[in-house]
């Protein structure tokens, strides 16, 4: 991250970045995965559909966590309003709350997909709404 017009590298004290419809085609092609790390915390729906396995990290590597979809979507359920999800649309999406970053790093698969999949991200989300201590900010 850096100041606006500058290339003066800033930490920023806490964001929160959120990715979207976490879903795959039919027959588990095309399926989406997002690998994670050095965040603070992660947050899913109580409903989430996404399969998650977190790695420990080790000497020189550190902990991550991967989220990766299971079900069939189409464009028809992609989200238009990230802070007024449905409850399929905040069960195929994940929020990260990163702190005290001047950058980070999402890996993201997709795979054998035989055609193009979206990748929908943003900034705060419904998720955060029942998380306690969490502002929400329209």
């Amino acid at each position: 991250f850096v100041n606006t017009g500058t290339m003066n590298v800033v930490k920023v004290p806490e964001f929160v970045f959120t990715v979207f419809d976490l879903d795959q085609f039919k027959g588990c092609y095309g399926r989406m995965s997002i690998n994670a790390s050095h965040f603070s915390s992660y947050h899913v729906s109580d409903n989430t559909e996404l399969i998650s396995k977190t790695d420990a990290g080790g000497v020189g590597r550190p902990a991550s966590s991967v989220f990766m979809s299971s079900m069939a979507g189409t464009k028809n359920d992609n989200p238009k309003k990230p802070r007024e999800l449905t409850s399929e649309q905040a069960a195929r999406s994940v929020s990260f709350v990163f702190k005290n970053k001047n950058n980070f790093k999402l890996g993201v698969e997709i795979s054998d997909a035989g055609a193009g999949k979206n990748l929908l991200f943003g900034g705060k989300s419904s998720l955060l709404d029942g998380v306690c201590g969490a502002k929400r900010n329209n």
